[in-house]
């Protein structure tokens, strides 16, 4: 399959801020998770820098295939709610499996955190709450 070369002014128009993946073709594992406008998605096809993002890209054209993109959601209204869906995805999915260098969106706030639920029940007061 050929590599997407560019994306129609329409076509990024319509996608307005999106969450994108990209996906291994051979194992079939999301390896990257980025938000953008316009033609952002497209941007690490042709990335120069020495980050494991680029080694995993190597790696996929070296037996002949190129990574699939897959776009996660679209129509997004800003760049912040673009930000937030993008760090949910990241921490849903989370390390070791992508090769993001930042976590997302206001890296200090974790969208996912495991056994919160559990935590908080067992910090909370022991009195029995009465509902009428």
């Amino acid at each position: 399959m050929e590599p997407i070369q560019t994306i129609p002014a329409d076509v990024a128009g319509r996608l307005g801020y999106y969450v994108y993946a990209y996906v291994n073709p051979l194992d079939g594992q999301i390896f990257y998770a980025g938000k953008g406008k316009g033609r952002r998605v497209l941007s690490h096809l042709g990335d120069r820098a020495d980050t494991r993002k680029l080694a995993t890209i190597k790696q996929i054209r070296a037996v002949g295939k190129q990574p699939l993109i897959e776009i996660l959601a679209h129509g997004l209204r800003s760049a912040d709610t673009a930000f937030q869906v993008e760090a949910a995805v990241i921490d849903a999915l989370g390390p070791p499996f992508l090769t993001n260098q930042m976590r997302g969106w206001r890296k200090g706030t974790r969208f996912r955190i495991r056994h919160w639920l559990r935590r908080a029940i067992s910090c909370s007061p022991s009195t029995p709450v009465i509902i009428r």
